[in-house]
């Protein structure tokens, strides 16, 4: 299954890397590693996530890794990764951006 990134799901990610580098870099490494593990990991078995209640009439799905959510939907044969939310964040501020 081919793997697409939104360019919200890459500036989470940057967010994401940059904060944990600025605390250690192996822990920015590590952890960075660890989202890239869940995507493949969805690559090979995509309804692994959970079905997301967002009230859209596309079906999300949501992989839990530690205090993040990886919002992703199925396009054919392709893994659509569309957010890497923070659920420590203002949920007032999430959004899933239009394809």
């Amino acid at each position: 299954m081919e793997i697409v990134w939104s360019e919200a799901a890459d500036r989470d990610l940057a967010q994401i890397y940059d904060y944990f580098q600025s605390q250690s870099p192996r822990a920015a490494r590590w952890f960075v590693r660890r989202i890239f593990q869940g995507i493949d990991a969805l690559a090979e078995m995509p309804r692994m996530g959970k079905v997301a209640e967002l009230g859209t009439k596309q079906e999300y799905r949501e992989l839990i890794i530690e205090h993040y959510k990886i919002y992703y939907f199925l396009k054919g044969s392709q893994l659509v990764v569309v957010r890497i939310w923070d659920t420590r964040q203002d949920p007032t501020k999430f959004f899933i951006p239009r394809s």
